[in-house]
């Protein structure tokens, strides 16, 4: 089993280049399933999460072909509705195919998705949805089956801003009779995505990115499209954190800034100073960095749980004292454990983690979920010693040449 190897105490310089989102790809991947023919996503990131889903998509009958400047999905021969058990049971977005076959051919069945485990991440929300629609669905052990007659236009209030159920519901409904209306919608940039591809397939969606969506069902969508998604927001602040843990000047390339205002809040006071113009962000560091005080996560515009474990590694080796409220998963701190074998003063009680900064140490550590395991590569790069990270396939999930990455920047990281 493959590890990183990983000194620290050496500073960071040079400059990285975003990859397209991870949490866009993938619900455009299966929002490809609704257009009968070909469509390109342009840059679509070679990471496990993508492989996975092209294998579920070529299991029902798609043809996937990436080349140097994207992924071609080819659904025209698309004959079954039945996603492959194992294959759907190892990534989360695997659900998202669930609207998608609907609004096509008006049935889906699929066991439980898989994905990291960071805590429940209960689906009550899409089945609200579905059935506002008109979706007909039967649940057991070994999953659920879906089936929908003809899927009509509904008016539905999501109990909570949801990004899988508020992407999902929007599939199901691109395809259905008469006019959906979402409300209490997630506002994430990836959302707006998932509108723009399908509109310029021949949906009519507006409102995503705010509260509110509306779709007016149409009766078919066509291919022949290429699809620039967005830049990925969470790599970029996961960099922006390793820069400010570990010391130097890193240059983030492509990144919309007003996708991490969050994060740049947090750090833009801290002994740093931020260079932002146009989608570029270039951090120069001026030393230890402090503790980032009080740190809520929410759904977007509000801090992203997404970030959080590498935030928390971040302060860990700080000066000074953070409080981080987790109040999107109940299970995002497991990385916690890992970090006190490095030295951490962290102490988690339910849904609050209080972080006190000091000296950190290498210490042989496993990741255990992705975010989690760019938290621990964070924490190794600003230790003293060296470190041993093992669990790396977590993190190959849903960053593209990470370790490539990290060695262009000057990190002292070799793999085993």
């Amino acid at each position: 089993m493959t590890k990183y190897l990983i000194g620290g105490g050496k500073k960071l310089y040079g400059e990285v280049r975003v990859q397209r989102a991870k949490n866009s790809v993938l619900s455009l991947i299966a929002a490809s399933v609704m257009i009968n023919g070909r469509v390109k996503i342009a840059g679509c990131p070679r990471i496990n999460d993508v492989f996975v889903m092209i294998k579920i998509l070529e299991r029902l009958g798609a043809r996937c072909d990436f080349s140097s400047d994207g992924l071609s999905i080819d659904c025209s021969g698309v004959y079954s509705t039945k996603l492959p058990d194992k294959l759907a049971g190892e990534v989360r977005a695997s659900f998202f195919l669930t609207g998608a076959l609907l609004s096509r051919f008006k049935t889906a069945s699929l066991s439980r998705p898989g994905g990291c485990n960071i805590g429940a991440r209960p689906i009550d929300i899409h089945l609200e949805g579905l059935s506002a629609l008109g979706v007909c669905y039967g649940e057991s052990e070994q999953g659920l089956d879906f089936f929908a007659e003809k899927p009509t236009g509904a008016n539905f209030r999501l109990r909570y801003p949801s990004v899988g159920a508020t992407e999902n519901l929007m599939m199901a409904a691109t395809l259905s009779d008469g006019v959906t209306v979402l409300s209490n919608c997630a506002r994430e940039p990836e959302i707006k995505d998932l509108q723009d591809f399908l509109n310029m397939c021949g949906a009519k969606i507006t409102g995503a990115g705010t509260q509110k969506i509306v779709i007016e069902g149409v009766k078919k969508l066509r291919g022949g499209i290429e699809f620039v998604p967005i830049a990925d927001r969470i790599e970029a602040g996961t960099f922006l954190l390793a820069a400010l843990s570990c010391g130097g000047e890193v240059s983030i390339k492509g990144v919309k800034c007003e996708n991490i205002l969050p994060l740049i809040e947090k750090i833009k006071n801290n002994t740093c100073k931020l260079y932002i113009k146009n989608d570029n962000i270039n951090i120069i560091t001026k030393g230890r960095p402090i503790g980032f005080g009080n740190v809520v996560t929410a759904p977007y515009p509000m801090f992203p749980t997404d970030l959080q474990p590498q935030l928390c590694a971040a302060a860990a080796s700080a000066s000074g004292r953070t409080v981080v409220t987790e109040t999107v998963f109940d299970n995002r701190f497991r990385f916690a454990d890992e970090l006190i074998k490095m030295g951490a003063d962290i102490t988690v009680a339910g849904d609050t983690a209080v972080v006190i900064g000091k000296k950190l140490f290498g210490a042989e550590v496993c990741a255990k979920d992705l975010r989690g395991g760019a938290a621990l590569v964070i924490a190794a790069l600003s230790a003293e010693g060296g470190s041993t990270l093992s669990g790396i396939e977590h993190l190959e999930r849903g960053y593209e040449g990470f370790f490539e990455k990290l060695k262009n920047l000057g990190a002292p990281v070799t793999r085993k």
